[in-house]
């Protein structure tokens, strides 16, 4: 039987950020992940500067394009441009972002393994003994599930009350035009139901994608291959997509459940990607930080518990308030396109849109972040 500090399901960005503090702060840790590595991961890849602001280390190697200027339509009408003094998005290769990540969370001293979890047996509230599909045991007194949207962590810890919800995006690339800004996201408003159509550049080729990040179980939010393959040609002038890919987005962490007696869920497994712009990564890295944040604080304590479940949700209350009112506005934006959208139009405010994200700063911002878009009253940030 193995026996570890810590064990986290899932090397994505948020089991890496958790292993990466738990490593250098000593803990025997070692990372499980059903796919080997290097691996495709879907994903549109601009990592906003709050995102790169929030990582311990330097990923310069992996960003392969700094973008500073948007284009904005209301699906294809009213088109503006804008650019902002600084860089907006930072564009890298999820395989190869994620690589970078569990290499420096191995160097600080965690472990990596190809293995998939079954089934979990809890020791009498003082451990957690974690079987893998060909029979080994694994046991632990904290385990992290950082093995998004469709955790089977979760299915297996949870009841199915305990669901979260999930959105929809669908993506592929094309090749590089000729002459393109390369500097430049476009993101076309209201072209699918509740979600947008972009198109990021990356390096040598174009991610172009649709997605809507409302709760897909909901009638008439579906998308589809045809639809991105129109969005192409209508966007791009041809429909010549390669490597399109479709995949699940965990939201609604503003009330999902995050902790499971000795269990924490980070990242798409504790519903953390938002419901207004689909970002992710930057919730999942600081909720895998806050995870390793809580473990050391139970080490401290004798591996409490009760002491890891509090300082978890102490710290996750954050996240929680910034979903809830990106939750909050994108039933605004979305539900009323028009008024909202000609919000954008209003020189003034989306300049300091721009500039706020170039500078870091969440939609929401509350203590521990970067900073706010809006100030608006806690009131108006109701966890439900």
């Amino acid at each position: 039987m193995l026996v570890y500090d810590v064990v986290i399901v899932g090397a994505g960005p948020a089991g890496s950020s958790a292993a990466y503090d738990l490593a250098s702060a000593g803990a025997n840790v070692l990372i499980v992940d059903k796919e080997n590595f290097p691996r495709d991961k879907p994903c549109g890849g601009g990592l906003t500067t709050k995102t790169v602001n929030a990582l311990r280390f330097d990923i310069s190697e992996v960003i392969y394009q700094e973008c500073n200027r948007i284009s904005l339509t209301n699906n294809f009408r009213h088109p503006v441009k804008d650019m902002a003094s600084q860089t907006i998005a930072y564009m890298t290769e999820r395989r190869d972002f994620d690589q970078f990540c569990l290499d420096k969370a191995i160097k600080a001293g965690a472990k990596f393994s190809v293995m998939s979890i079954t089934h979990i047996t809890r020791q009498n509230g003082q451990a957690v003994t974690l079987t893998t599909q060909d029979g080994r045991k694994i046991t632990t007194p904290f385990v992290i599930a950082a093995d998004g949207s469709k955790s089977i962590i979760r299915r297996i810890a949870l009841p199915k009350k305990d669901r979260l919800q999930y959105a929809f995006a669908l993506e592929g690339r094309v090749a590089m035009p000729e002459k393109y800004d390369r500097q430049r996201l476009d993101f076309d408003f209201f072209m699918v139901p509740h979600g947008y159509g972009w198109v990021f550049p990356k390096g040598d080729h174009l991610n172009i994608g649709i997605g809507n990040f409302r709760d897909r179980t909901i009638k008439d939010k579906k998308i589809s291959k045809r639809i991105l393959t129109d969005y192409c040609r209508k966007k791009l002038g041809h429909a010549e997509i390669e490597s399109v890919i479709g995949h699940p987005l965990g939201g609604g962490g503003w009330s999902a459940k995050i902790s499971s007696d000795r269990i924490l869920f980070v990242g798409d497994a504790a519903g953390t990607v938002d419901s207004l712009l689909g970002e992710g990564i930057y919730n999942a890295i600081i909720s895998g930080q806050a995870a390793a944040k809580a473990i050391l604080e139970a080490m401290n304590h004798n591996n409490c518990p009760v002491m890891l479940t509090q300082k978890y949700e102490d710290s996750f209350n954050v996240i929680r308030k910034d979903l809830a009112f990106c939750n909050m506005m994108g039933k605004g934006f979305y539900g009323f396109p028009s008024l909202f959208y000609l919000s954008l139009l209003i020189s003034p405010l989306r300049r300091r849109l721009l500039e706020s994200f170039a500078k870091g700063k969440t939609v929401s911002g509350k203590n521990g972040m970067t900073g706010r878009i809006f100030n608006f009253p806690e009131t108006l940030l109701p966890i439900s």
